[in-house]
């Protein structure tokens, strides 16, 4: 992807490329979900058990609230990836696994009984409130909850940990571990990550683009939003398992 491949760098210098690489990744993973997002979420919740055991017996104003909160959110979202320039979808993550099957299972175990018996429910509302509240507070304390739908991050990417030298990476190698972090990013975005002009940059995404390696957009200028096509992941791929094979000599 670099057009490097025929003047192979050095174990050490292939060793310093990849972890610049997978420091470009992992910023830009990090960068998707702001701190402000994920407290908004809690913010939002905090009310949601109180307003749902009022309105249970006024089922239009229930759906009403529902649809309102699934707006609010999802405009936080979009406002999150506006302002830091990197989207990917988030969604609730509980801390450990057996938590989010032991909720599964009580919801499942909740439903069969209000089926059964309506009034059931009515009994228990300020139950059902009181753990919403409990939850929306969880995410307003703990920042695993609500994350970025990340993948768990690919081995060289954790080659960015500790510390390296400092190298600039081959601009198209650059720009591809930046796309590869999330599933778009702006032109700004992935400018100020790799440290050159967005001008500069709309070249190299325009190249890029030709070949087929890269997906613009919508937007203009530097809030232009940019991702790697499949062939551009691959070809991307191939390049840093050239170059891992070269830093393990």
């Amino acid at each position: 992807m670099d057009g490097s491949s025929r003047n192979a760098p050095a174990p050490d210098e292939a060793v310093a490329l990849v972890r610049s690489l997978g420091r470009l990744w992992t910023s830009t993973a990090a960068s998707s979900s702001p701190w402000w997002y994920r407290k908004s979420v809690g913010l939002l919740f905090a009310p949601y058990g109180t307003l749902t055991a009022v309105l249970l017996d006024r089922l239009p104003l229930l759906i009403a609230v529902n649809a309102v909160l699934v707006a609010a959110v999802l405009g936080l979202e979009r406002l999150a990836a506006r302002t830091a320039g990197v989207h990917r979808p988030h969604a609730p993550r509980l801390p450990h696994p057996s938590l989010g099957r032991a909720i599964a299972f009580a919801a499942v175990v909740l439903v069969f009984l209000v089926l059964l018996s309506p009034e059931f429910f009515t009994e228990l509302r300020w139950v059902v409130s009181a753990c919403t509240f409990g939850l929306s507070l969880l995410i307003l304390v703990s920042d695993r909850v609500v994350r970025p739908n990340l993948p768990p991050p690919p081995a060289w990417a954790g080659a960015g940990d500790g510390d390296a030298p400092a190298v600039v990476p081959p601009r198209r190698l650059a720009l591809a571990a930046v796309l590869a972090g999330a599933e778009r990013v702006t032109v700004g975005a992935a400018a100020a990550r790799i440290g050159v002009p967005a001008q500069e940059l709309r070249e190299t995404v325009g190249d890029l683009a030709a070949e087929g390696l890269v997906r613009r957009g919508p937007g203009s200028g530097r809030r232009e939003w940019l991702a790697l096509t499949d062939t551009g992941s691959g070809v991307f791929q191939d390049r840093l398992a050239e170059l891992r094979r070269i830093a393990a000599g």
